[in-house]
């Protein structure tokens, strides 16, 4: 039987190629600043407000997590409002549930630019490789497939 348009083969597989490259090179760029946050300087924070909150309306469980921390570098006051570079975790709900307002709490802050903050940066090496390897499977796959349908032609 010969596959005379190789048209949606081609195309499916050439979306599957740019959706894996396009998801490899995110999961690369947060990966790379939690890598530069763990190497900012640290210093304490006031927190100004935190909320928390679990969304049940899909599976898996949704949390949700929004804080505002107060601080100060060199004498200059700054607000910041990042928790972390990844999702929010069940660990980082129920460690953001123990805080209340006028608590006061580590975080880092990017030494060349001190209004950029974050709480907890999270390890470069973590989950974030998995989807690595899932996506460069899927880039990798998809483009030998996308090889493999054009060498084939007709003979199909």
């Amino acid at each position: 039987m010969a596959l005379k348009n190789r048209g949606p083969v081609l195309g499916f597989s050439g979306f599957l190629c740019a959706f894996g490259f396009i998801a490899v090179v995110i999961i690369l760029a947060q990966s790379w600043s939690q890598w530069q946050a763990n190497r900012w300087p640290e210093t304490t924070a006031q927190i100004e407000s935190v909320r928390t909150g679990i969304a049940r309306t899909h599976t898996p469980v949704s949390y949700r997590l929004s804080i505002t921390y107060r601080y100060e570098v060199d004498g200059n006051a700054y607000i910041g409002d990042r928790w972390n570079y990844g999702a929010i975790t069940s660990n980082d709900y129920r460690r953001a549930e123990r805080y209340e307002e006028g608590d006061t709490l580590t975080i880092r802050y990017n030494p060349r630019r001190p209004g950029k903050s974050v709480v907890d940066p999270g390890d470069p090496w973590d989950v974030q490789w998995s989807g690595v390897v899932i996506f460069m499977t899927m880039w990798l796959g998809a483009g030998g497939w996308f090889v493999w349908a054009y060498r084939q032609g007709e003979r199909l």
